[in-house]
């Protein structure tokens, strides 16, 4: 595909109803699933690359894997052969072309075990935000008429997670991540969806936004709908946050090693210490139960007065530590796998050799495995309210989706 980077990212075609209707068009057509594919493969070929230019040559040889002859792909808006081989020049090509994009998406992520879904919506999201900036296509624009809602979910909290991964420290302030960050909050503040509503309560929600980015998400908390049902949240109370030298002197004390016996021996009896945060009218009640046993022990309930309330946060500890778990396994298969078998081959023992061959598939799998898995796991968060007096409640084991409905709904009720 040529893109033009001199014209202006447009998605008029999108909001005047364009969308919708090629969108029914494509489904219409025989070849439609074959467009769609076709349309989703050069695209994030040509995003994973970088490129601004993909070329009829190559966009015919990918219509030929697809099967798809070019007079099968005609629409009312162009025939997507060729826009993908000139690229598109037009809005009505450009809607077209992210139309058809997101519809392949869809497909592929339906069609996608539940392990894989999670890393398919993240590679999708890292594309989006290359063609967003530096193409005229608008592929998020047609998120909402593209997408049956479980993919839009998974999509929307993805664009969520990388504003936060991006969103905080220094890496927050360079231009680049401030720049995909804005065009991924205008994506959620964009669309209709309930699922776009709870993945910004989830970014306003997290801890440490870089200020510009938390004052640009704010503007758009007015606009969210907070329904009934976000009023209550269940989980477990947690132990308060330590500084890191207190849990590093804890560790190397023993201490640590002690809480933890000590945590597991209470876990056998099924101790726990439940929480209840519940919205009312004089403020946030919190409703404490300490269980042993398969009995409740004690019960106290106490409110924070909202005007008392400072802030409600939320938080996932660790975000990347999986990432760097992964690139040092990955690293250690290759370098000490990679000396023993050549010193295998060298020396003729065959055994080190196929052992160094073991550990080096075996640290680029444990790699696969945790870039794979984890983020399929992301959800479990702790979320934390902190009042006047020192008085603050940090309540672990929660659901993303309902810790950041709450939290937006507490937010709210703050004003």
């Amino acid at each position: 595909m040529a893109a033009d980077p001199r014209q202006a990212p447009s998605a008029a075609g999108v909001r005047d109803g364009l969308a919708a209707a090629l969108a029914h068009e494509l489904d219409g057509l025989a070849a439609g699933p074959r467009m769609a594919a076709l349309a989703f493969d050069v695209l994030s070929r040509q995003a994973e690359g970088r490129l601004l230019f993909a070329g009829t040559e190559y966009v015919e040889r990918r219509a030929e894997e697809h099967h798809l002859k070019p007079d099968e792909a005609r629409t009312s808006a162009g025939n997507l052969v060729v826009v993908l081989g000139r690229g598109a020049e037009t809005d009505a090509e450009r809607t077209l072309l992210a139309v058809a994009a997101v519809r392949g998406f869809g497909r592929a992520w339906t069609a996608a075990d539940a392990a894989s879904r999670a890393a398919l919506a993240t590679r999708f999201v890292r594309h989006l935000d290359f063609l967003e900036l530096a193409t005229p296509l608008s592929l998020v624009a047609a998120l909402d008429v593209g997408l049956e809602p479980d993919p839009l979910d998974a999509v929307q909290r993805e664009i969520a997670q990388r504003i936060v991964d991006e969103g905080s420290g220094e890496r927050a302030r360079s231009p680049q991540a401030r720049a995909r960050n804005a065009a991924r909050l205008s994506a959620l503040a964009g669309s209709a969806s309930d699922s776009a509503r709870r993945a910004l309560a989830s970014v306003l929600s997290t801890r440490g936004l870089e200020p510009a980015l938390q004052a640009l998400g704010t503007a758009l908390v007015p606009a969210l709908a907070v329904g009934p049902e976000d009023a209550v949240l269940d989980g477990v109370r947690a132990r308060p946050r330590r500084s890191p030298l207190v849990d590093a002197a804890r560790l190397l004390t023993g201490i640590a090693l002690v809480g933890w016996a000590l945590r597991g021996l209470l876990a056998l009896v099924g101790a726990r210490r439940e929480v209840c945060l519940r919205l009312s009218g004089p403020g946030l009640e919190i409703e404490e139960r300490t269980r042993a046993f398969g009995r409740v022990l004690r019960s106290r309930r106490t409110t924070f007065a909202f005007a008392g309330i400072r802030s409600v946060e939320r938080e996932v500890r660790y975000p990347r530590l999986h990432l760097y778990v992964g690139a040092i396994a990955l690293a250690l298969g290759v370098l000490v796998g990679g000396i023993w078998i050549f010193d295998g081959v060298r020396g003729g023992d065959f055994v080190l050799a196929a052992i160094g061959a073991a550990l080096l598939l075996g640290g680029a799998v444990f790699d696969l495995t945790l870039d794979v898995l984890v983020p399929a796991q992301r959800g479990r968060v702790t979320l934390e309210v902190s009042a006047e007096r020192g008085q603050h409640v940090r309540v672990a084991g929660l659901d993303l989706t309902s810790a950041d409905a709450f939290a937006l709904s507490l937010r709210q009720r703050l004003k």
